[in-house]
C-alpha cells in the first residue's frame, strides 16, 4: 500500500528501493510470524482447549450450560452463587473461553509464565505498540481524507490553515468513527482481521494497474475502496455469505465498479500524465496513448523478467517461511530442501535485477 511506496520512494535509486521492499517482505512474513506461532503451539500444549465447544458439551451438558451462560453474561461469575466458584467450573469455564476465543490464550501465558518485570516489560511493549499503530493509522486515514479527497476536490483553494483546521476535525471524527465500528462490529481481533480483508479486497488490481494503465484515476481507487464496504454487507447479511466466501462477489463487484467508474469519469488531465511518464518512464502497452505525446523518453522494457521476478518473490517467500518451520519441527532433509528453493529464487531475482538497466528519471 501507501507506506511501501513511501519507503521505496525514500531508497536511494529503484535497485536499493527494490531490494529494501525484498527484505522487508521477508523479515516481515517469514522471520516475524514464527514467535507468535510458538507461543501459539505452546499455547495449546499448556492451556486447556477442545477442538470445538461440542466436545466440551459431552464432558458434563448440565455444566456447560451454565459456563455458556456465564460467558455470554459476566456478571454471574461475580455473584455469591457457589457454582460459580467450584474448581468444576472454573476449569470448564477456561477450557470453553479457550476453545471459542483462542485469542485470550497469548495474554494467559504471559500472566501465568513471566516473571513481574518481563510481564510488566511486555506490557509497555503491547502499549507502546498499540498507541504508535493507532497514532500512525488516525494521522495516515487523515492525510487521505484531507489530501486525497477534501483538497483536492471540495476546496482546492484554501490556505493551509484552513487544512490543518479541517485534519484536526477529520482526526476527532475519524476516531469516533473508529470507536464506534470496533463497539459495535468489531468485537473479536479475529473478526476485525476478517474485516480487514473483506474490507479491502478488490482494491489490489487497481493499486497495481495505476502504474500500467494511463486511464486509471482518483475516481477509480476511491470507488474500490468504498465498493468492499457495500457488498461485504449485502454478503454477509442478505445472501448469508460467510468469509471467506464473501471475497469472491467482493473481488468481482469491486473490479466492475471501478473499471465502470474509470470510464465513467474524466482522466487525469494530460499534462499531468505527460509529465508523470516523464518521470516515472513506466513500459507495457497501457501507455501507449501518453506514449505518444512525449516521444523522446526512453520507456522500460523487461516486463517479463519482471513478471519472472514476481514469481519467484512468491516461490522465496513461501519456501522461507515453510523451510524455516520444517527446521523447527526437525524435519531437517524437508526444510533444507525448501531453504535451497528460497536461495535459488533470491539468486533469479539478483541476478534479473542487475541486468536491468536503470533509466535515470
Amino acid at each position: 500500500g501507501g507506506y511501501i511506496a513511501q519507503r521505496m520512494m525514500s531508497a536511494k535509486d529503484e535497485r536499493h528501493s527494490l531490494f529494501a521492499t525484498l527484505w522487508f517482505t521477508i523479515a516481515h512474513y517469514t522471520l516475524r510470524p514464527w514467535p507468535w506461532i510458538l507461543v501459539a503451539l505452546a499455547a495449546l500444549v499448556l492451556l486447556p482447549r477442545a477442538e470445538n465447544p461440542e466436545e466440551i458439551r459431552k464432558e458434563n451438558p448440565l455444566l456447560f450450560e451454565k459456563v455458556e451462560e456465564a460467558y455470554n453474561n459476566q456478571q454471574l461469575i461475580d455473584s455469591n452463587d457457589a457454582l460459580y466458584r467450584s474448581p468444576e467450573f472454573s476449569d470448564m469455564y477456561e477450557k470453553y473461553e479457550n476453545t471459542v476465543n483462542p485469542g485470550v490464550m497469548y495474554p494467559k501465558l504471559m500472566v501465568k509464565f513471566l516473571p513481574a518485570g518481563f510481564l510488566g516489560l511486555l506490557i509497555a511493549v503491547f502499549l507502546a505498540a498499540y498507541m504508535s499503530t493507532m497514532a500512525s493509522q488516525l494521522n495516515w486515514g487523515t492525510s487521505y481524507l484531507i489530501n486525497d479527497f477534501y483538497r483536492r476536490f471540495l476546496k482546492k483553494d484554501g490556505d493551509e490553515k484552513h487544512y490543518v483546521l479541517v485534519s484536526r476535525i477529520g482526526l476527532i471524527l475519524l476516531t469516533f468513527f473508529s470507536l464506534f465500528v470496533t463497539k459495535y462490529f468489531l468485537t473479536t481481533v479475529s473478526g476485525a482481521w476478517i474485516f480487514i480483508i473483506n474490507a479491502s479486497a478488490g482494491l489490489g488490481l487497481v493499486l497495481i494497474l495505476r502504474w500500467y494503465w494511463w486511464r486509471v484515476n482518483a475516481w477509480s481507487e476511491i470507488s474500490a475502496m468504498i465498493a468492499p464496504l457495500i457488498i461485504y454487507p449485502v454478503a454477509v447479511y442478505v445472501l448469508g455469505m460467510e468469509s471467506p466466501i464473501t471475497l469472491y462477489p467482493i473481488v468481482i463487484g469491486t473490479t466492475l465498479v471501478w473499471l465502470i467508474v474509470t470510464y465513467l469519469t474524466k482522466p487525469v488531465e494530460e499534462k499531468k500524465l505527460v509529465e508523470f511518464y516523464r518521470r516515472t518512464h513506466p513500459g507495457g502497452g497501457g501507455w501507449k496513448h501518453i506514449r505518444k505525446l512525449a516521444p523522446e523518453v526512453s520507456y522500460d522494457k523487461g516486463l517479463g523478467r519482471l513478471f519472472v521476478n514476481w514469481l519467484m518473490g512468491v516461490i522465496l517467500i513461501y519456501t522461507f517461511l515453510f523451510g524455516i518451520g520444517k527446521i523447527i519441527f526437525t524435519e531437517y532433509l524437508t526444510g533444507v530442501l525448501l531453504l535451497a528453493a528460497s536461495f535459488i529464487s533470491a539468486g533469479i531475482i539478483y541476478y534479473n535485477t542487475n541486468k536491468k538497466t536503470v533509466i535515470p528519471s
